[in-house]
């Protein structure tokens, strides 16, 4: 019985050192994940890099398209006068390529905005790292899966401000 009572005291004074560390309160945050990324200069930047890939592939792809609108032009004109022509043969030829270049062009922009996001979420998940062990956060979540927040808690344009010391 002796020995059973004394392992009860050492329990209770175990559970009582925990029990101030279980009731330290919780510093939590949110911040807005899309607004970093859209209003961060790294964001804009990568915002830019696409828009001049989406440019570069459109003019790609209507060059093609005007090409093939050119072709189906001539085609119905010399059907309509019984001429013969290699231009259906061309035509024929032309659509597959136009729908492969749309094809490849759309995988390669996605694909370019998939690795940039990737790249500026690793760095932004650094910053909320920095920022987190610096101001003692237990826990930063992003805004969309919270449903109620006081914007006292708001830490998104001090991140972005972070990041951008960052990239700078």
């Amino acid at each position: 019985m002796g020995k059973y009572l004394s392992w009860v005291l050492v329990m209770v004074v175990l559970m009582s050192a925990v029990v101030p560390v279980m009731a330290a309160e919780a510093k939590v945050a949110v911040m807005d994940l899309n607004m970093v990324i859209t209003e961060s200069e790294a964001g804009k930047a990568a915002s830019a890099q696409l828009e001049a890939l989406i440019r570069e592939r459109q003019a790609a792809v209507d060059e093609k398209a005007e090409a093939i609108r050119e072709l189906q032009e001539e085609v119905a004109e010399a059907a309509l006068t019984n001429k013969r022509t290699s231009g259906q043969r061309e035509l024929d030829q032309l659509i597959p390529e136009y729908e492969t270049l749309v094809a490849q062009s759309e995988a390669e922009i996605q694909a370019k905005a998939d690795e940039m996001r990737s790249q500026i979420l690793v760095e932004i998940g650094e910053v909320l790292r920095v920022i987190g062990e610096q101001e003692n956060y237990s826990l930063i979540v992003d805004t969309s899966i919270v449903h109620y927040y006081t914007q006292a808690i708001d830490i998104t344009w001090e991140v972005i401000r972070r990041y951008n010391e960052l990239k700078s």
